[in-house]
């Protein structure tokens, strides 16, 4: 008899876009059907039409599906939207309480965290015996809170995210300590390094990445050898951790000295912190331009030259394979996970995050190599068709039913 598994994530599942968080999960989830392997999938919604999803409706289980969870979360979503309230921990408990009373777990051996925020479940699970796996979409949360420190330190602002709140940070921190096994989304000894530091020892470094789409992602078929201005891009939902200010910072510095030469795009929702620091130190920067999300990503990346990744903490951004197969050189901060897929010089450069001189210096090598771009961005789509998402999970669950026959039997 195959293992079973419990998919529980704080998110939701999505078959459309070929891209993001809720298409990651679906493609987990799908793969565990796939291999009889899935017994339930607990999420917050299906995000697009039900015929989409190859899964059958009776392994999935919704928080909007639940009225009375449907409706907190609704009031939630509602006063976010008029007071700027972060509603994201109480939205977190709330569908965690929701799992944790109606979680079936008969005949199943293993809970399989997609997101670090469900510490009840994941008590509950451990009573039941089953074996309790996190992948860790994020690092650390205690370092992510002093990565946070640090920029309100250096721009005198206090920041409002779920990255610096203290109790999402405990509940998060609850959940790692209580899994019997944590798994990085990317086997980077930097990402793997924060958890161990901070106390959880019981993390695996996976060989193995998730790829995405190359299919739907595809570089220009008439990309010119070169052009100016050299147009930058980041995407991301902005807030502090993503380096903002950071990067602006950066901008202003590469400006100075190459004006005209060069646009920088933000591509994605600022939120209220980062807008506040925008609007105080950075509002009169040249050729700095915002734009909301588009569902057609995939066609937007490919007006860019090239992809800046500026977090100060972050474990694999989706976006950065995503440029990389639009055919973008990338710009990526060391305590960024996807840093590990860049090799410096040949598909993009790797920085200090809080080194805002050396930043400035790499986009004026672009300006001033901008012919160099093609070629460059060439190197990074060879790498990310290499990628291959059953591979990855095939070492995941491989990982997981090793792990967990050392548990079981005492298997050494």
């Amino acid at each position: 008899m195959s293992t079973k598994f419990n998919i529980v994530v704080y998110g939701n599942l999505s078959a459309s876009g070929k891209s993001g968080l809720s298409f990651f999960n679906y493609q987990v989830a799908k793969y565990l059907y796939d291999k009889n392997m899935l017994h339930q999938v607990y999420c917050l919604r299906i995000a697009n039409q039900k015929h989409e999803i190859e899964i059958p409706a009776d392994k999935i289980q919704t928080a909007h599906s639940h009225l009375p969870t449907k409706i907190k979360l609704a009031l939630l979503r509602r006063l976010k939207k008029h007071t700027k309230y972060n509603e994201r921990h109480l939205s977190e408990k709330i569908f965690d309480r929701f799992v944790s009373t109606i979680i079936d777990v008969e005949g199943v051996q293993v809970l399989f965290n997609l997101k670090p925020a469900v510490p009840l479940t994941t008590v509950k699970a451990r009573s039941r015996q089953l074996f309790t796996v996190t992948l860790a979409t994020i690092a650390h949360p205690q370092f992510n809170f002093k990565q946070i420190k640090k920029i309100e330190e250096l721009y005198a602002i206090k920041d409002k995210s779920s990255y610096s709140n203290v109790s999402r940070m405990k509940k998060v921190c609850d959940t790692l300590n209580s899994s019997d096994l944590v798994i990085p989304k990317i086997g980077s000894s930097f990402i793997s390094n924060t958890y161990t530091s901070h106390g959880v020892p019981q993390v695996h470094r996976l060989t193995k990445i998730a790829g995405i789409d190359t299919t739907t992602y595809l570089p220009r078929s008439n990309q010119p050898e070169s052009r100016l201005p050299v147009k930058f891009v980041t995407v991301a939902q902005f807030n502090l951790i993503k380096g903002v200010p950071l990067l602006l910072d950066a901008w202003k510095k590469y400006w100075a000295t190459l004006p005209g030469s060069a646009e920088l795009h933000f591509i994605g929702r600022v939120d209220p912190t980062a807008q506040q620091l925008i609007e105080k130190c950075f509002s009169a920067l040249p050729s700095v331009h915002y734009h909301p999300f588009s569902k057609q990503i995939h066609q937007d990346l490919l007006q860019y030259d090239v992809f800046i990744a500026s977090s100060v903490s972050d474990l694999l951004p989706r976006t950065v394979l995503e440029a990389m197969a639009c055919g973008l050189p990338v710009i990526a901060s060391s305590h960024c996970g996807a840093a590990d897929l860049i090799e410096p010089s040949v598909s993009g450069f790797i920085y200090d995050p809080f080194d805002t001189e050396e930043l400035a210096s790499l986009m004026r090598w672009f300006t001033e190599h901008h012919n160099q771009i093609m070629a460059m961005g060439k190197q990074g789509r060879e790498k990310v068709e290499k990628l291959g998402f059953d591979n990855f999970l095939d070492e995941v669950c491989q990982v997981i039913e090793e792990k967990r026959r050392v548990v079981r039997d005492g298997v050494v």
